[in-house]
């Protein structure tokens, strides 16, 4: 049977004639006093589009033969000489509703003991709505049985009932009733650390191995970091890390994330004295109106600290990890990329800066290899391409104070020498 439209018309036979055209019993001589068998009645069915023909009813059985009404009085006599027309459309089919204690036990049963699976319980004295605050990891109701719905709370709103959350498994915000998200508490777990790869050697390992192991265990802190990063702020965080590198003071760290962290609008408006009338330029704002952060930071960084930046990356030089990776260990000055990888939500924005990685989700300064370039977006990423950058130039006296003063060479002049060895990873300047 074709049914390919949506809505469907099936007409019940309207004379005693109709019911002939059935499939006839095997033993025709025998009587019967039971009710009719529904299967030698025959429907006709007229679609939307004219074409019309005609079905046993155990061949619909599968598509309305649950409905209620099919098997209750619409099969009778008067039903069957009425000339009635009915018109079905075919769609998802609700489930029983369940009263609101069935379905939270049903809930917190179900989720427990997959959470318990997890390491996680619920915290049962935390059942009301009040009792959420932003930070708060969740399991969001009504959303699939499938699979746990776990959630972190980013905004709330007590009067009009609803929440934004981050799923755990997409790193996507939404927003869901503020009733249906549940609090649960995780068990203390270490994270797990990741070990080197145990490569087969024919010979001892050597001291020195050990030694390189032990020094990437003293890592340089990053003043400011994000682990989760729900404003997706990786680049004004790794520009705020560079400064506090650069021995930037504390007001002029706080400056800066001050205006970094405001609308395009307010930044014009607290940079008016420097701008000399000037407009924001073009590549802050994007044509969909979104705010390149990116070059908003280079914009703060050039009119109130007098920051130099060169030309954009060229970005044939950074397609693939291997390429990227022997550019940047060549350029010595500061340089700001954002890099797209697989099984990455969006691009993600760091400081490449003397061989080291400056990046506000982590808590550690970490070297810049071809494995750390490969996973910068993340564990579960792989790197891509490089799909913008830039290279920044510090004040004079930044580079000049005592704090920086056993930094010999900033790779300032190798940049603007003619035919430098780096000119080839920038653009010409327009």
């Amino acid at each position: 049977m074709n049914l390919d439209s949506l809505v469907k018309k099936i007409r019940q036979p309207t004379e005693k004639n109709d019911l002939q055209e059935e499939i006839e019993d095997k033993d025709k001589d025998k009587k019967t006093t039971k009710l009719p068998d529904w299967d030698k009645v025959i429907y006709d069915i007229v679609q939307t589009n004219g074409l019309k023909f005609s079905v046993k009813y155990s061949q619909i059985n599968d598509i309305i033969g649950e409905e209620e009404w099919v098997d209750g009085e619409m099969n009778t006599l008067s039903n069957i000489g009425s000339h009635r027309i009915v018109n079905l459309s075919f769609g998802a089919k609700k489930k029983e509703k369940k009263n609101n204690t069935q379905r939270l036990l049903g809930d917190l049963s179900t989720h427990n003991k997959k959470a318990k699976k997890k390491g996680t319980e619920y915290s049962e004295s935390n059942k009301s709505k009040d009792c959420l605050i932003v930070g708060d990891c969740v399991i969001v109701m009504n959303h699939g049985m499938k699979w746990i719905n776990y959630a972190k709370v980013i905004d709330i709103n007590v009067n009009e009932d609803w929440a934004i959350v981050k799923w755990e498994s997409t790193s996507k915000n939404d927003r869901v009733k503020l009733c249906d998200c549940k609090k649960y508490e995780e068990n203390h777990v270490g994270q797990r650390k990741q070990k080197v790869t145990d490569f087969y050697m024919d010979k001892p390992i050597k001291k020195h191995m050990k030694a390189e192991a032990s020094a990437l265990e003293v890592q340089m802190e990053n003043r400011f970091y994000s682990e989760d990063n729900l404003s997706k702020l990786c680049a004004e965080g790794a520009v705020r890390n560079l400064m506090n590198m650069l021995h930037c003071s504390r007001d002029e760290l706080d400056t800066f994330w001050e205006m970094a962290t405001m609308s395009v609008q307010e930044t014009q408006f607290a940079l008016k004295d420097l701008l000399n009338n000037k407009k924001v330029p073009n590549g802050v704002i994007k044509g969909n109106l979104e705010v390149d952060s990116i070059e908003k930071c280079l914009w703060i960084l050039q009119k109130k600290f007098h920051f130099a930046t060169t030309s954009k990356l060229k970005l044939s030089c950074f397609q693939c990890v291997k390429q990227s990776l022997k550019a940047l260990l060549e350029i010595k000055f500061p340089v700001i990329i954002s890099v797209q990888a697989q099984r990455a939500t969006y691009n993600h924005v760091v400081v490449i800066w003397r061989k080291m990685v400056i990046d506000y989700e982590s808590k550690y300064i970490y070297p810049l290899t071809e494995d750390s370039l490969r996973q910068v977006c993340g564990f579960t990423t792989t790197f891509q391409r490089i799909t913008c950058g830039y290279g920044i130039f510090p004040l004079r006296q930044i580079c000049q104070s005592p704090e920086n003063v056993h930094i010999k060479d900033w790779g300032t002049s190798e940049y603007y020498k003619p035919g430098g060895s780096i000119r080839k990873y920038f653009k010409k300047n327009q």
